[in-house]
């Protein structure tokens, strides 16, 4: 019983891993650079912040 449930595990990883880089590597960069963007507005507001309170 244990050692199918690894087996299963095991075989959906390598899929996933598989998977991965041919269908949503575009996607995962997409995501990555739309979250980037979001991270840098946020770093620019702070630091806005930061030199007002100066």
């Amino acid at each position: 019983m244990y050692q199918l449930l690894l087996t299963l595990v095991f075989i959906v990883v390598i899929y996933v891993l598989l998977e991965i880089p041919f269908t949503s590597l575009t996607d995962a960069r997409k995501i990555t650079m739309f979250n980037g963007e979001k991270l840098h507005r946020r770093y620019r507001k702070i630091k806005e912040m930061v030199n007002r309170k100066k």
